[in-house]
């Protein structure tokens, strides 16, 4: 999935905000 590669870059600017 493409997602999957976007969620990992994601998912630390989801922790950072």
């Amino acid at each position: 999935m493409k997602l999957q590669k976007r969620m990992k870059r994601t998912y630390i600017v989801w922790i950072v905000v």
